[in-house]
């Protein structure tokens, strides 16, 4: 079985930044064939900057470890999302996952079949905003 996660804001639409996806859409595919779909909530993501559940809020550019992402992504193979900073890039691949990234116009179950069928392939496009 193959287990792929894809970073959502809103468990319908593809996040246009990894770690502030509020939670993770996870999809199983067996014989080709997606068999299983699973919302994942993102306990620590941040809307914002101030007040986003890490007590007093934080600065821009403070790193928050990715220990629990990593922990909540432990068994997919690849997360898609439609940005992604290079320090959290580097570290899903430090914990054996593929990090993608695509266009979060697109819908999660197409993304999902790109990925399945061989049509989406892992790149060092990193997101280079500050946040």
């Amino acid at each position: 079985m193959k287990r792929i996660a894809i970073a959502s804001s809103d468990g319908e639409c593809i996040s246009t930044h990894f770690g502030r996806s509020l939670c993770f859409l996870i999809y199983d595919l067996e014989a080709n064939e997606i068999v299983r779909r699973e919302a994942r909530a993102n306990t620590h993501a941040c809307s914002s900057h101030v007040g986003c559940g890490h007590g007093e809020g934080h600065a821009h550019g403070e790193h928050h470890g990715h220990a629990d992402l990593m922990a909540l992504l432990h068994d997919c193979e690849a997360v898609i999302a439609g940005g992604m900073g290079s320090r959290a890039a580097s570290e899903l691949k430090e914990h054996g996952i593929t990090p993608l990234m695509v266009n979060p116009e697109a819908s999660p179950e197409d993304a999902a079949a790109a990925y399945f069928s061989g049509h989406i392939h892992g790149g060092d496009h990193t997101c280079t905003c500050s946040h």
